[in-house]
């Protein structure tokens, strides 16, 4: 349960507990933490708040999130497993993992392959 503040116990420079430096990234997250806190059944559940944020998403989009880079041995390793499938499966994504890596070094600038 949060608890009151008076305005003379107020720091202006420190908030009064941790979840006020929380900063939902959706309103059904602000409305959710809000019910959640005084103990009531969460509207973000609800199927019709699901689809609904779930348009904004597929309309807005999301932001993407950034992957790891892919060395040079982690894209022999692949290449290996990819040798395991059938032939015209392996040259497709052998074809594929390769031209993706090239194209990302073209990228890059002069990154030795």
């Amino acid at each position: 349960m949060p608890r009151t503040i008076n305005a003379s116990d107020q720091n202006p420079t420190k908030p009064a507990r941790q979840s006020d430096y929380f900063r939902p990234s959706s309103p059904a997250k602000a409305a959710h933490r809000a019910h959640v806190d005084k103990g009531l059944d969460s509207p973000a559940r609800d199927a019709l708040v699901k689809q609904t944020m779930a348009g904004i998403r597929r309309i807005l989009g999301t932001r993407q999130r950034q992957a790891k880079a892919l060395v040079k041995d982690d894209l022999l390793e692949m290449l290996v497993m990819v040798d395991q499938r059938k032939p015209m499966q392996a040259a497709r994504d052998r074809a594929l993992l390769l031209v993706g890596f090239a194209g990302a070094a073209l990228r890059i600038g002069s990154h030795p392959l």
